[in-house]
């Protein structure tokens, strides 16, 4: 062992979190959406008929606020289709002169090849030939 002074080593201890302060009312909102319609054992509060009914209406509101997204979803759905196809309508168009000047090259080739057909088996083009 050396006789050097050396700093200590870094080692990893446990360290605890800090704990949360604890509330005025003396205890934990763990509810916060709904902590103030709960009642507690002896407590006096909201019947159960209102209680339900607030639950009720929640829901409600809730599928309310659900289908306003889906169907929200579902006209950017629709929009962004129509675009697509729009776009793929316009690309058709300006591709259309490439593919109206292949289909004329495409079919002077395939005229030539028939006529090669033709003058191959004998014929001068004018009828079917002879084979041989």
């Amino acid at each position: 062992m050396s006789e050097t002074p050396q700093p200590p080593r870094a080692v990893w201890r446990r360290v605890t979190p800090a704990k949360a302060p604890r509330p005025a009312g003396g205890t934990f909102d763990f509810f916060s959406a709904g902590l103030e319609k709960m009642r507690r054992c002896g407590e006096p509060g909201v019947s159960d008929a209102e209680f339900t009914t607030s639950l009720a209406e929640e829901e409600k509101a809730a599928a309310a606020r659900a289908e306003a997204f889906w169907a929200e979803q579902e006209r950017r759905r629709r929009d962004e289709e129509e675009r697509a196809e729009k776009e793929k309508k316009r690309q058709a168009e300006e591709d259309d002169d490439v593919k109206v000047a292949e289909r004329y090259r495409n079919d002077r080739y395939a005229v030539k090849l028939l006529r090669q057909e033709r003058t191959v088996w004998g014929g001068d083009g004018a009828d079917a030939g002879t084979i041989g």
